[in-house]
């Protein structure tokens, strides 16, 4: 199976995976599993990895951070380094740093983000994901106490989202609101957080879908102004509000920091009628929480159970505390050893497959790069070139008399002159900054120059012309000769109208002119189009 095209109904799927379009978690598993099956079955890495990263998102939404899951997440990043797909490795990376947060590893949390990002800026045209990134590091930050980095993070997420196409309205609620709590929190500011509680009311009011989750944070900020205002009345209406939400909905994932930080407010305001309520509609779903998200809700118990002087309960809730802190330890040290050893495995992957880029890309009887390399790395000094109106220079070289030499000397011989020829070129293009030289085919090398002038062109080709000859590798032509060489160049800001293919027939052409001519001299133009004309006034060194 071909693994970037594939036919109509296959390709449809893979985009309702990767958009997250289906329109219901088991919808999307199913999908994602016939995928994985296809995948599977041609040993195509691409759509593993596409079907595996919905179902970790899947399995994220259903059950939050766990052991399985931080498997799943890092067998998937395998396979998308394998297919080379970015895209696919920023959402991973980004999955993953949001569980590593929620188990308390900030600091691998946030290089998970890191990496992310460093996807994300490979991705044109995706950059808009950059505000669903920045906002997971703000929550980082957040979580550290530091409110005023966060803010900072937060805010520069917005306009990235004003303009994304996926989750749009979600993911703006949500920023808004968690833009209001953090003006609280870090400035006290409750006229800005009264504004960000507009912004977000104007999305509610303007939207024809109906999205619950993240209105616990709505709710939170809503009370929290309408305390600071001093109206009881509406910190009630938006308490009693959240405690319909959580009555219907129950709690997943996504939204179950929203709910535990409405219950640490209500302890934190000694609001402990309305924490008794909370308490009553959230027991039934203690149980399944992870060790991390079990140790908070058991610290708001707690409080609860002394603000009632409950010695009783408070014992329990305090055992129960005790164990669960024992739990998270094993848990944590399980993800440790699981996420080391997906690391080597990673590590190892990403080695071999340098290794064998660097092979495709490498000519091996000298070691330079090959003609593919030069393609594609003379395609990106062009554009670089032309977008910055630069000076480009492109220079063919060929061995004087290489045939002879062969001939005269065998082709074992031949080879080992090729190899010292490209040492040579090697230690010069080293030695040079803004050099790269790679074999073209047979005794011809190409070199590129970057922003050079003509002079400064001419200069660098005469010192490596001198190079050459300081080989003294002995020539059958005459006595006493020794190998030289004969350098034909093209050096020019590119225009609109120029390829890179016009650089490369100009410089053919200027070498053709040496040849015929005086073999061993450089031929330097800086017209596209060839004529006697223009090989008459390029200059000869």
């Amino acid at each position: 199976m071909n693994h970037h095209t594939y036919e109509k109904p296959l390709e449809e799927k893979i985009q309702t995976l990767v958009s997250r379009s289906y329109e219901s978690l088991d919808e999307g598993e199913a999908l994602a599993q016939q995928v994985l099956l296809l995948g599977r079955a041609d040993e195509d890495e691409r759509l593993q990895g596409v079907a595996l990263s919905a179902l970790c998102e899947i399995r994220f939404l259903r059950s939050g951070a766990t052991n399985s899951l931080f498997s799943m997440v890092y067998e998937t990043i395998r396979r998308e380094e394998a297919a080379e797909d970015f895209h696919g490795l920023a959402v991973s990376y980004n999955l993953l740093g949001i569980l590593n947060r929620m188990m308390l590893f900030y600091v691998r949390a946030m290089d998970n983000f890191l990496t992310s990002r460093k996807y994300v800026l490979k991705l044109p045209g995706r950059h808009t994901y950059l505000g669903a990134l920045y906002g997971n590091i703000a929550s980082v930050y957040r979580s550290l106490g530091n409110y005023g980095e966060a803010l900072s993070y937060l805010q520069k997420t917005i306009p990235y989202l004003e303009q994304s196409t996926s989750h749009r309205v979600r993911n703006l609620m949500n920023t808004w609101a968690e833009l209001g709590l953090l003006y609280l929190d870090a400035r006290g500011d409750a006229a800005k957080a009264g504004e960000c509680l507009q912004k977000l009311t104007d999305l509610i009011d303007h939207n024809t879908e109906r999205i619950d989750v993240p209105y616990h944070l709505y709710w939170l900020l809503s009370a929290r102004l309408a305390r600071i205002q001093g109206n009881r009345t509406e910190e009630e209406r938006a308490v009693r509000q959240e405690l319909d939400l959580l009555s219907r909905l129950g709690i997943y994932s996504d939204s179950l920091d929203g709910i535990l930080e409405f219950m640490e407010y209500l302890i934190q305001n000694r609001e402990f009628s309305w924490f008794a309520l909370f308490q009553q509609a959230f027991a039934p779903y203690a149980d399944s929480l992870s060790a991390a998200n079990s140790l908070r809700w058991l610290d708001a118990c707690i409080a609860y159970d002394r603000s009632r002087n409950d010695r009783a309960r408070c014992n329990v809730d305090m055992a129960q505390y005790y164990d669960t802190s024992l739990r998270l330890q094993v848990e944590r040290q399980a993800m440790e050893l699981q996420a080391i050893t997906n690391l080597n495995r990673i590590e190892k992957m990403q080695e071999e497959n340098s290794r064998l880029t660097r092979e495709a890309e490498t000519d091996h009887l000298t070691g330079l790069p090959n003609r593919y390399s030069l393609n594609r790395t003379s395609d990106l000094w062009y554009e670089q070139a032309y977008r910055q109106q630069t000076c480009l220079g492109v220079e063919i070289l060929d061995i004087d008399f290489f045939k002879q030499y062969n001939d005269t000397y065998g082709h074992q011989a031949g080879d080992a002159c090729l190899r010292k020829v490209a040492g040579a070129l090697s230690a010069f293009r080293d030695a040079h900054p803004g050099l790269y030289a790679a074999r073209y085919g047979g005794d011809e090398f190409v070199l590129l120059y970057d922003n050079l002038t003509d002079d400064e062109v001419l200069r660098l080709a005469g010192l490596l012309r001198e190079a050459i000859r300081g080989l003294q590798i002995p020539m059958p032509t005459a006595p006493g000769s020794i190998l030289t060489i004969s350098q034909g160049i093209r050096n020019s800001i590119p225009t609109q109208k120029n390829k890179l293919w016009d650089y490369l027939y100009a410089a053919d052409n200027a070498l053709y002119q040496v040849k015929q001519t005086q073999k061993g001299d450089i031929c330097l133009l800086k017209d596209a189009k060839i004529s006697d004309l223009s090989l008459r006034k390029g200059h000869i060194l």
